[in-house]
């Protein structure tokens, strides 16, 4: 996996942004991140996961399947294992979903015990 590729998979295919101003003003960070994310040859993929809405983040890495998260795949002789594979694929990625959402909400729960114990304090 490039991290470029990933980027510009992100950027051009998936959400077809013209410019680095469009993406970075999505991912609401300065478009100098995003400069730099090309000229390091690196990206943060936390960030794009974070974003990467109704789209595959298995599309997102290879470039290879369905780009939206449930679309079935182009079959083939194998067309039910396929199908099978994506739906495996699906519930991974929902998984995968899942876990972050709750790390965030753990998270956000910690920076607001950390707020309600500094008011308390101040009080």
């Amino acid at each position: 996996m490039e991290p470029l590729n990933v980027l510009r998979r992100f950027k051009e295919d998936l959400y077809h942004f013209r410019t680095d101003k469009e993406l970075a003003e999505f991912l609401g960070m300065p478009q100098s991140t995003i400069s730099t994310w090309w000229k390091r040859n690196t990206c943060d993929l936390w960030v794009l996961a974070e974003h990467i809405g109704e789209y595959s983040y298995d599309y997102l890495m290879t470039g290879e399947g369905p780009k939206k998260r449930g679309e079935m795949a182009v079959t083939n002789g194998a067309g039910q294992d396929r199908e099978l594979d994506v739906q495996r694929n699906t519930i991974q990625e929902l998984q995968k979903d899942k876990e972050f959402l709750q790390r965030q909400v753990d998270n956000l729960q910690k920076q607001l015990a950390t707020l309600s114990e500094i008011l308390i304090i101040k009080k």
